[in-house]
């Protein structure tokens, strides 16, 4: 935001739909069942976990990957 401000290109964009508001919303909450599952199972299985969680970040670096790539 403060960069926006500076450069002055911080203005109001058009609406981008109920896709975008729903990935706005969900990302935050996956964070959190992440958290939560490696808090419960890293302790009892730590290699499935570990696995589990490996995945779940790979797939987090995807979608942020696919919406720095569609913005440029």
């Amino acid at each position: 935001m403060l960069v926006g401000i500076a450069q002055g290109t911080l203005v109001r964009q058009p609406d981008e739909g109920a896709a975008a508001h729903l990935f706005q919303l969900l990302m935050p909450v996956q964070l959190v069942l992440i958290a939560w599952f490696a808090g419960s199972w890293l302790p009892n299985r730590p290699c499935s976990a570990a696995l589990v969680l490996a995945l779940q970040g790979m797939g987090f670096l995807a979608v942020l990957a696919i919406v720095y790539f569609r913005h440029l």
